[in-house]
Formats: structure tokens, C-alpha cells, sequence
């Protein structure tokens, strides 16, 4: 299933996804595990709309992991991000022809059904994201150095967007996932990956003391930095951060 974006529009065949980008946001893509809130509008080729009440000014929740959610959708919103604008141009195959089974539609005369046209322009725009991480290998202590990764990024566009509270429940989400580990996976590190370890745990409270100074919370920001000096006394982070807190 294609998206073509404008600049590739050349090339569309009739059964490709065309995407008009209006506003171009920031961040990472929509991933498949994310929530995102959206506002939409669907028309007509003929810029009718097909359902007045998407007028309202309400976020709709789109569960990107949820299969009962239009697979159509998805393809689009793989592609997009927090602040995008875009119109979607659909053709039929993709949407089934639901938009053309309406009561409304069937009523119209063939006249107006031809000027309607088979394809549908949805307007997309994404308001907010809501990440939400998975861990696909927690039984290995590589799996959870690649689960690591993408909650660091996350993480680091969290605090960009000022999502203190946010940020602060990912990485505590993961702390446990290195500190708890279990007795077999913690007896089979070598020494550089129990370095690697006491690395990330320290670097894992500091974020969390960083999200607790930045919520106006100074004792749990203490708290979280002090612990983090339990795995690394030489960090001059930590002492700042406590210096602050």
C-alpha cells in the first residue's frame, strides 16, 4: 500500500495513497504502538463534505496497535507527525467504497453520484502523540539495550514538548527492567555489559531527577540523584542536580 507524498505525484498510479502535506510538525514518526489525537475532515472529489459533524473541534483517539482501527489510517499515519497537516487522497480499493454506502449518498441522483467522483480526501491533523514503547525481547539483555534506544528517544521528544510527567513514567517504566533483572540474565553479563548496566541505571535517575526538578519537585529530584550516585560517584550531573534540587 503507497503513500506518495506531492513532490512524487509524477509517478502515482490510480491506486495509490496520495499525501498533500499543509504543515509539516516535528518529532518521530507515528509508530505502531503509539495513541495518537487527531482531527479530521472527509470530503468528496468535489470538496462536499461526507459527514458534517467532523466539523467539531474535538480529538478524535486513534490506537495504532488496535486491528479493529482502519488499516487505511494507519499506512497514512505511519508517515506522519505531532503538528502535521495533510490531505489524503483515497482511492475506492482502499476504503472499500464505505464512503459511497451512506443513506445520504445512495439517495442522490447518478448525476450527482458522477460529480462526487470514487475518491476521498481526508484531512489529517495530528494534535498530539502518545508513546507508548514495547519491549520485543525483554529476555535477553540485548533486547532490553534495544528497548533502551527507542525509550531514550521518546524520552528526549517528551521533555522537548515539555511532557515532564510523561518522560518521568517511561523511564520508570524501564528502571526496574535493569535494576530488578533477572538472577540468570544478571549472572550471565560479562564485566563490560555490568559497566553497561550501572551506566544505564545511572543515566536512567538522572533523567528522572532532571523530570522532578523541571515539575518543581526538589526532594524527589534529591532522591532520584542521590540514588543514581550509587552507580556512578563521578558524574558531575548528579552533583548539579543535587546542587539545584
Amino acid at each position: 500500500m503507497a503513500v506518495i507524498t506531492l513532490d512524487q505525484v509524477k509517478d502515482v498510479s490510480p491506486d495509490d495513497i496520495i499525501k498533500y502535506l499543509q504543515v509539516i510538525g516535528s518529532g518521530t514518526l507515528i509508530q505502531n504502538t503509539d495513541d495518537v489525537y487527531y482531527r479530521h475532515e472527509t470530503r468528496h472529489d468535489n470538496g462536499q463534505l461526507v459527514d458534517f459533524s467532523e466539523r467539531r473541534k474535538v480529538d478524535n483517539k486513534f490506537e495504532m496497535a488496535n486491528p479493529q482501527f482502519h488499516e487505511y489510517y494507519k499506512v497514512v499515519m505511519r508517515t506522519m507527525r505531532r503538528g502535521d497537516v495533510a490531505y489524503i487522497r483515497y482511492p475506492k480499493a482502499h476504503t472499500h467504497g464505505s464512503y459511497h454506502k451512506s443513506q445520504h449518498f445512495i439517495n442522490k441522483t447518478q448525476e450527482e453520484k458522477d460529480r462526487i467522483g470514487d475518491d476521498i480526501y481526508i484531512r489529517f491533523q495530528i494534535s498530539k502523540i502518545k508513546r507508548n514503547p514495547v519491549c520485543t525481547d525483554p529476555e535477553t539483555f540485548s533486547g532490553i539495550l534495544a528497548y533502551l534506544e527507542r525509550v531514550r528517544e521518546v524520552g528526549r521528544e517528551l521533555m522537548e514538548e515539555a511532557e515532564y510527567a510523561n518522560a518521568e513514567q517511561l523511564y520508570r517504566r524501564i528502571l526496574p527492567m535493569f535494576k530488578n533483572m533477572p538472577k540468570k540474565m544478571k549472572d550471565s553479563l560479562t564485566e563490560s555489559e555490568k559497566e553497561k548496566r550501572n551506566e544505564v541505571l545511572h543515566l536512567l535517575l538522572l533523567n528522572v531527577a532532571l523530570c522532578h526538578l523541571r515539575r518543581k519537585n526538589p526532594r524527589e529530584a534529591v532522591k532520584s540523584a542521590k540514588e543514581s550516585l550509587e552507580y556512578n560517584k563521578t558524574n558531575a550531573k548528579a552533583y548539579y542536580r543535587l546542587a539545584v534540587a
